[in-house]
């Protein structure tokens, strides 16, 4: 009789020292994140918006290595390389964890240059076609580069307008040079994700042509 009592004993007790063991090595699974992007790049020396998705709808900590982060909300975030090769993103759902929960390396790209009615840089351009023309930016067949604003400095003058095209005043401005240089500078884009670029500036060498330097003013 105490041999099966002494069994019993032992047997509740390494049941009980089991079940502690279980509950302190017991791990939950990885919380699922995922970041949303439009494209799987970054472009250089731009703020990138980009959306973080978790399982609980919140994000502690979120690092960047060879670029700099701006917190917008609990789930965005904008990323400006200053590398121009890779970035690599790590998202914390626990700040105190040791490794991130997700890790996203990013391929980086620099905006595309400027064209003014297919003329680029240090090249001429006929006056008329200066004067109808529109600034724009491609960076791939089916994807462009909306141009917000720009300045245009001609003749001693410098102007600010919204869009693609000359104002009236820059028109004017230009048409004053017969033959002179025009510097299209602080463009400022918006790309696909809604965020805000510049590209870098653009200088055309006007070319007069017909006398007719003031059609369309």
């Amino acid at each position: 009789m105490k041999r099966i009592i002494a069994f019993v004993v032992f047997t509740s007790l390494l049941t009980m020292t089991y079940s502690q063991s279980t509950t302190h090595t017991f791990k939950l699974e990885k919380e699922q994140v995922n970041i949303n992007s439009w494209k799987e790049y970054l472009f250089y020396k731009t703020q990138n918006k980009i959306s973080v998705k978790t399982e609980q709808d919140r994000v502690d900590t979120i690092k960047v290595i060879g670029g700099t982060v701006i917190r917008i909300d609990n789930k965005t975030f904008t990323i400006e390389p200053d590398n121009p090769k890779t970035v690599i993103v790590e998202v914390w759902i626990n700040k105190y964890k040791t490794e991130p929960d997700y890790k996203k390396i990013y391929q980086i790209k620099r905006l595309p240059e400027g064209n003014f009615s297919d003329c680029r840089t240090n090249n001429p351009i006929p006056l008329l076609l200066m004067m109808g023309g529109h600034l724009s930016a491609r960076f791939s067949r089916t994807q462009n580069i909306y141009i917000k604003e720009f300045s245009c400095t001609a003749a001693d003058s410098a102007l600010t307008t919204q869009g693609c095209r000359l104002s009236t005043p820059m028109r004017i401005s230009v048409g004053k040079l017969k033959n002179g240089e025009v510097l299209l500078h602080n463009i400022i884009v918006i790309l696909p994700d809604g965020s805000q670029g510049k590209l870098e500036d653009l200088r055309l060498f006007v070319v007069e042509g017909e006398k007719t330097l003031q059609l369309g003013l």
